[in-house]
């Protein structure tokens, strides 16, 4: 274990300061490296894989995911070690969708960074929430098309579970898209991250079904970068009400049992996930029924939709690496 305040490694004397991202699981260079790079921007990022949590230094942001029991036992010890060694820390916190990391875990460390919007978690006065990002090596494969100019009306690639049946049925009703299924997660005969950046830059629509428990997922942020227009879910009582003024809406009202148009307010809420996670001014289209699909997709002009929707993304990653950055040199003065 390195305890030393004075042991500074990296680019002493430069004007770019270092920070060192230690990480715990290799799963996160695959999924998150990139997109936590691009935060960090203004500074020297030295990647270091810790799976022993043993790395305690200067200028230290600890990349963990605590998805069980036992990590974040872990990543609450290696914080504590810091703190031992009068060091200061940070911490962006991973693939938490299930919600399940005890939220204490946050009072040892200066900051924190989370994402998957978790409203209890972020009452913590240090605690931020950023988006889920793209995967590693997703932005070098991606080109740049105009939206009039793409092939595919709508497309999506990925597992058929949960209520994608639904969905796909919904879409193949729409001309001019393009699905490709898997059987499980990173599946070898399913597009790989050169193939699936192709598609999306070729897309207008992206379907971005929920994940596993949230209605957030990797592939919103993956059409963001693409600029492709991604339709998300909205599981809220806020989204059944925007489906019933879309146009088709009181169509759809005919066809759906009442305990199917209005969510469980016990699990869901009165309000938006992405409301809550972005602001009102969140301008991806949302749906709370798949069945109104259709009427979404003719309702928009894509070529406004687009520009509007690539304004606000691009305004949205400047201003988080900001903030991050803003925090970062405040936290690691030195």
């Amino acid at each position: 274990m390195i305890c030393d305040p004075q042991d500074q490694i990296g680019n002493r004397g430069t004007k770019q300061m270092t920070v060192r991202l230690v990480y715990d699981l290799p799963e996160t260079v695959k999924c998150e490296l990139d997109w936590l790079q691009y935060l960090l921007r203004d500074f020297n990022v030295q990647p270091i894989f810790d799976r022993e949590h043993r790395v305690v230094d200067d200028n230290v942001i600890l990349a963990a995911s605590c998805s069980s029991p036992g990590q974040a036992a872990l990543v609450r010890q290696h914080l504590q070690a810091f703190k031992r060694c009068g060091l200061k820390v940070g911490l962006f916190h991973l693939s938490d969708e299930y919600g399940f990391t005890p939220v204490d875990i946050y009072d040892h460390a200066d900051f924190v960074f989370r994402n998957y919007y978790r409203r209890n978690a972020l009452r913590r006065p240090n605690c931020r929430y950023f988006a889920l990002g793209y995967q590693s090596g997703f932005t070098q494969s991606l080109t740049h098309k105009p939206i009039a100019q793409r092939r595919y009306t709508w497309s999506f690639a990925g597992q058929l579970k949960s209520n994608r049946a639904s969905m796909l049925e919904q879409a193949n009703t729409v001309p001019g898209g393009y699905y490709r299924l898997t059987t499980k997660w990173n599946d070898p005969d399913g597009l790989d991250i050169t193939q699936y950046a192709a598609l999306l830059s070729d897309t207008v629509f992206a379907l971005c079904p929920r994940g596993s428990k949230s209605v957030d997922c990797f592939r919103v942020y993956e059409a963001l970068e693409a600029g492709a227009i991604p339709i998300v879910e909205d599981r809220s009582t806020t989204g059944s009400i925007l489906d019933i003024l879309r146009p088709g809406g009181m169509q759809l009202i005919s066809t759906l049992h009442p305990r199917d148009l209005w969510p469980n307010l016990k699990t869901h809420g009165l309000a938006s996930y992405w409301t809550a996670a972005y602001g009102s001014d969140f301008p991806c289209p949302r749906l709370s029924h798949w069945q109104n699909l259709s009427a979404l997709i003719k309702s928009h002009d894509s070529g406004k939709k687009s520009l509007k929707i690539q304004q606000w993304w691009q305004a949205y990653k400047s201003n988080l690496a900001q903030v991050i950055s803003t925090m970062v040199k405040q936290t690691f003065p030195n």
